[in-house]
């Protein structure tokens, strides 16, 4: 068993602010936007909203939100169905294969509302 200090760390290798998990970098960003313009704003720092391919980084990525807002808040990452109903894609074009949507973790909900968002580059 691995404790959390491990799923999440500071790093050198991320920019400041950014933190390493799974050899990529994320970052948790508290301004409220669209999904559109959370994934615009992760696009100009040279990223994507964030993708999520294992178990190890949704628990790493919640604990990051935890972290950074003291909550556990709706927040955008990059899946989208928007081309086609219950087809989803990651923003960063890595294929969609983790799928463990428990309840009340995932949510399918209007891109139009403001959330606070997740964003993902590699190192």
């Amino acid at each position: 068993i691995m404790s959390k200090s491990h799923l999440v760390k500071r790093s050198s290798d991320c920019p400041g602010g950014w933190t390493l998990l799974n050899g990529r970098c994320f970052l948790y960003v508290p301004r409220r936007t669209t999904w559109a313009k959370a994934e615009k704003n992760c696009l100009f720092m040279g990223a994507n909203l964030a993708s999520v391919h294992s178990s190890t980084e949704y628990h790493g990525i919640q604990h990051l939100i935890v972290t950074a807002s003291h909550d556990y808040q709706e927040t955008w990452i990059g899946g989208s169905d928007a081309q086609e109903n219950k087809a989803w894609l990651w923003t960063d074009g890595k294929p969609f294969e983790y799928s463990n949507w428990c309840s009340k973790c995932w949510d399918d909900i209007a891109c139009s509302k403001s959330r606070p968002s997740v964003c993902v580059k590699k190192m």
